[in-house]
C-alpha cells in the first residue's frame, strides 16, 4: 500500500512548534536564521531541494520533528535518493525523541515490510507506543491488527475498542471502521451467524 504522508490533524502529525531563532548580529550582511516551520512549508509545497538543507540541519541537531521529516524524505525519495534503511534510522531517532508519529511510521515499516522483513509483532509494539502517546492513526492500525488477526488471535472486541478510541479522538478512519465493524456484526446476526472473538479464524504470522 502507498505510504501515507504527513496528515494535518493534531493526533496524526508531529508538533509544528516554532523553533527559537539563532541570534544574529545587526549588520546588514547578517543572514536570517533558518526556520524549520518554513522548511516544512516548502516540503508541503514539494520544494524538496529548498527544504532539505534546513530539515537536515535541524535533524542533525536532534530536533525530533525534523528527524521525522528527514525520514519521510528518505522514504519517498524527496530531493534525495530513496533509501529505506536511512528512513528507518531517522524514524528511530525521532521516535527516541518522543515523536509519536514516527512511532506510527515504524509500525507501518514492519507492518508492510518496507525495507525489512514483515513483522506484525514489531508493528504492534510500535503502534501501541504511539497509541499510548495519543496517536489516533495507530489506534486504527491496532484495530485492524486485531480485526484481521495479524500476528495476534483475532479479537473483534479489541478491534472495536481501538476503533472507538480512534473515533473519539476525531480520526475519520476510526469512525468509518467502527461503523463497518458494527454493520458486519449486524449482518451476521441477521443471518443467524455468530460474530465472536476468533470465530472461524486463525492467527496470521509473518
Amino acid at each position: 500500500p502507498p505510504l501515507v504522508t504527513t496528515q494535518s490533524s493534531s493526533q496524526n502529525s508531529p508538533s509544528k512548534a516554532g523553533v527559537r531563532p539563532i541570534q544574529t548580529d545587526s549588520s546588514s550582511s547578517a543572514q536570517p536564521a533558518p526556520s524549520l516551520d518554513r522548511a516544512i512549508q516548502l516540503l508541503k509545497e514539494h520544494s524538496y531541494s529548498e527544504a532539505l538543507p534546513t530539515i537536515k540541519q535541524f535533524a542533525g541537531n536532534g530536533n525530533a520533528d525534523a528527524e521525522r521529516y528527514f525520514a519521510d524524505m528518505y522514504r519517498n525519495g524527496w530531493g534525495m535518493k530513496q533509501d529505506d534503511g536511512q528512513a528507518k534510522h531517522w524514524y528511530e531517532r525521532a521516535a527516541a525523541g518522543g515523536n509519536v508519529a514516527a512511532m506510527t511510521d515504524l509500525g507501518h515499516i514492519y507492518d508492510y515490510g518496507w525495507g525489512v522483513p514483515q513483522n506484525y509483532g514489531e508493528a504492534r509494539t510500535w503502534y501501541e507506543k504511539a497509541a499510548a502517546g495519543g496517536n489516533a492513526t495507530s489506534m486504527v492500525d491496532l484495530g485492524r491488527i486485531y480485526e484481521r488477526g495479524l500476528g495476534v488471535q483475532q479479537d473483534y472486541g479489541q478491534a472495536r475498542q481501538w476503533y472507538e478510541k480512534a473515533a473519539a479522538a476525531g480520526n475519520p478512519n476510526g469512525a468509518r471502521d467502527l461503523a463497518r465493524l458494527s454493520q458486519d456484526e449486524k449482518n451476521h446476526q441477521d443471518q443467524g451467524g455468530a460474530f465472536e472473538n476468533g470465530a472461524g479464524s486463525t492467527t496470521r504470522n509473518p
